[in-house]
């Protein structure tokens, strides 16, 4: 049982008797449940729903502190999260399993924090968990002084904040609303991502942006490490063949180099 209500999707891949991926997302998906058994794992169904993900960061506050957590996309538990109490600045390790599980726990540290609103500066969370998004929500004055903390975005970064005034660390205070506005400003960040790609797809067709389309051209660039986003028709390419060995850039498991 996944413990989730309403639909979801399971992807599980297993290597030699241990799973290195067992992962639950919430909402519809369209791509066709299926089980496949060979050297690579078919991840088509698992790429469909982390589609336009956006990692996000969830800050309630108050005078007293706040609680914050890390999330790399809507639909799952939190990938790590992090207390504020008067002097005390704690993160909390989570087990969220998968092949990310050393990741988010080796971020995981407790360190001084004398006011909330350094917090954002001691715990460093846009360099940890680069998210796309922070939304802080709580108390006016105590939302004020975060945002005020976090600093505006770097010249280089690609961040949105916003001030949620639902929400709250006081008893009572809805967590349902809350989400609801959460979801809906997540919502509009993926939209304006989608616009920014395409825009940056038509400066590619039109040669003014350097982009490169096809199999063997984006294979190429990906194994020289030089792609930066990438945009894949996952139907079509379920039905090309690439053989990994002819780049030198692509690490192939000991035991597939035929497969």
């Amino acid at each position: 049982p996944t413990d989730q209500a309403g639909e979801v999707r399971r992807t599980l891949v297993l290597r030699g008797g241990e799973v290195v991926l067992d992962e639950v997302r919430d909402g519809h998906s369209g791509w066709p449940e299926g089980v496949t058994v060979g050297p690579f794992p078919d991840l088509a169904g698992w790429l469909s729903q982390t589609e336009g993900a956006v990692p996000f960061v969830l800050a309630q506050v108050d005078r007293s502190g706040g609680d914050v957590a890390a999330y790399v996309g809507k639909g799952r538990p939190p990938s790590a999260s992090a207390q504020v109490e008067g002097e005390r600045w704690e993160l909390t390790k989570l087990s969220i399993g998968g092949w990310a599980q050393d990741k988010y726990q080796n971020r995981a540290r407790t360190t001084g924090a004398p006011t909330p609103s350094r917090s954002p500066r001691r715990s460093n969370l846009r360099k940890q968990h680069r998210p796309r998004l922070i939304v802080v929500a709580g108390d006016v004055r105590a939302r004020t002084e975060l945002v005020t903390a976090i600093g505006p975005p770097h010249e280089a970064e690609d961040l949105v904040v916003v001030e949620l005034e639902s929400g709250g660390r006081a008893a009572g205070v809805s967590d349902e609303t809350l989400w609801a506005d959460v979801h809906e400003t997540l919502a509009a960040v993926e939209a304006r991502s989608q616009q920014d790609l395409l825009a940056r797809l038509e400066q590619g067709l039109a040669g003014t942006l350097p982009t490169a389309f096809g199999l063997e051209p984006v294979a190429e660039a990906l194994a020289k490490a030089e792609v930066d986003t990438l945009v894949l028709d996952l139907q079509a390419a379920r039905e090309q063949s690439l053989d990994p060995t002819t780049y030198s850039g692509f690490p192939v498991p000991p035991g597939c180099e035929d497969a």
